[in-house]
């Protein structure tokens, strides 16, 4: 069998077969550089937007972000503090000291704190306070602003916005809330809970069927809840049996 031979003049090298016969190395680098000198300005102009922005990013979230999350916690802590004491215009509000830093109120910190933790918390109870002092358009607008961090928050907030509604007599958008609320992240406290205000505010309209419903499925899904008694009590009163 016949050997293919290499002629020793040929370039063994494998990465000069990629080069054209009557490339011009030195050519090449002269337009290169030439191009680099009509474009300088562009990319210097490039590379400092983008080291402006890595800086940028640096500073918002290792500098600025954690400085405004720590001020917000301490912000937040009076309202917090009167929230707990049923103080709700306060807690809401804040006020005005003579001589003294002023003390904040929820409203306050989701102005001045806006993105941060505390402020997220802040929509959640400025909707409750609000709730309670009867002012229950602004009470839904705060509580559908916040996010719940957590399962039972967010349900609590939804069945919050179900009894503003309830309130306001918009009773099949309350039932809606009520039985999101009850929906969401099924748990053995929050969801017999607003299962059962479903069933009461069914009755009350005169649905005794589904308000029926709402009491079995509770009593069914979650045997050992707190509410037990209650939901038995009640499905004993509008079916007259259990």
């Amino acid at each position: 069998m016949a050997e293919n031979k290499i002629s020793p003049n040929a370039d063994t090298n494998p990465d000069n077969n990629y080069l054209a016969p009557n490339f011009d190395i030195a050519s090449f680098k002269d337009t290169a550089m030439d191009k680099f000198e009509k474009n300088k300005n562009l990319i210097y102009g490039g590379v400092a937007i983008a080291m402006l922005l890595a800086v940028g990013i640096y500073y918002y979230f290792g500098i600025h972000r954690p400085g405004k999350i720590q001020a917000a916690e301490v912000a937040i802590y009076n309202a917090q503090f009167a929230f707990e004491r049923d103080s709700f215009e306060l807690a809401l509000s804040g006020r005005d000291i003579m001589g003294q830093e002023r003390v904040m109120g929820f409203l306050d910190v989701i102005d001045n704190y806006s993105g941060t933790p505390s402020a997220n918390i802040a929509q959640y109870k400025a909707g409750i306070s609000l709730l309670h002092l009867g002012k229950y358009e602004e009470a839904i607008g705060h509580l559908q602003a916040y996010s719940g961090a957590d399962g039972m928050t967010q349900a609590m907030a939804y069945g919050a916005i179900g009894d503003a509604k309830s309130e306001l007599n918009q009773m099949d958008e309350a039932l809606s809330f009520y039985l999101k609320a009850a929906a969401y992240q099924a748990n053995g406290a929050t969801s017999p809970y607003y299962l059962r205000k479903a069933a009461l505010l069914c009755e009350m309209q005169g649905k005794k069927d589904e308000a029926k419903k709402h009491l079995e499925s509770a009593i069914k899904d979650f045997p050992q809840t707190a509410e037990r008694m209650n939901l038995e009590a009640d499905l004993i009163r509008i079916s007259g049996s259990y």
